[in-house]
């Protein structure tokens, strides 16, 4: 199957694989399937904030209008890859919410005093693909780890006719992409 991969230049807001390592409240995770791998991050940086942050070498992350809670990177294992060596994805789905357009839960005095940041009531799951991007619908946001990773596995594994239960875990997104289970 030859998918087309995502230009990281038509989509600046597309959230990149990885980039939860390391950040506060940042997790990720890793599934492998005989061709594909897809990453699952928590709390990652889109391409617009990468490329600010390289721009005045900083390490601080920049706001974006366009936020991920989490989101699920649909990638070719490396050996298998049609396209050559590429670290760039297939599918994105992203469970998203943005600053102008999303009603927040009440933080409170103590949250809005100690910078607790706002929670979105609901999040939007969003694809990417190398053609364009859609939009799935509002999800309420009362997520946990274990059902944002399935919801996001299951719509990525059916972009490329397969099911969530094809990939297996292979290990964390703090191995980065030199996990040997998706070589």
């Amino acid at each position: 199957m030859d998918h087309a991969l995502i230009s990281l230049i038509d989509f600046p807001t597309l959230p990149i694989a990885y980039s939860s390592h390391g950040r506060r409240g940042g997790a990720g995770w890793l599934f492998a399937h005989d061709i594909d791998c897809v990453v699952v991050d928590r709390e990652l940086i889109c391409v617009l904030q990468k490329l600010q942050m390289l721009g005045v070498n900083s390490t601080s992350i920049p706001p974006s209008d366009m936020n991920y809670l989490y989101a699920a990177s649909l990638l070719f294992r490396k050996s298998m890859n049609p396209h050559g060596p590429s670290a760039r994805p297939i599918h994105v789905a992203a469970l998203e919410h943005a600053a102008l357009s999303c009603e927040y839960e009440p933080r409170g005095f103590w949250g809005a005093l100690t910078g607790k940041a706002h929670r979105p009531k609901t999040a939007f799951l969003g694809v990417f693909h190398a053609a364009g991007r859609y939009n799935l619908g509002p999800h309420a946001n009362d997520f946990t780890d274990s059902s944002a990773c399935a919801l996001l596995l299951n719509t990525v594994a059916s972009q490329v006719g397969l099911e969530a239960h094809h990939f297996c875990p292979c290990g964390n997104a703090a191995q980065g992409s030199a996990c040997p289970a998706i070589e």
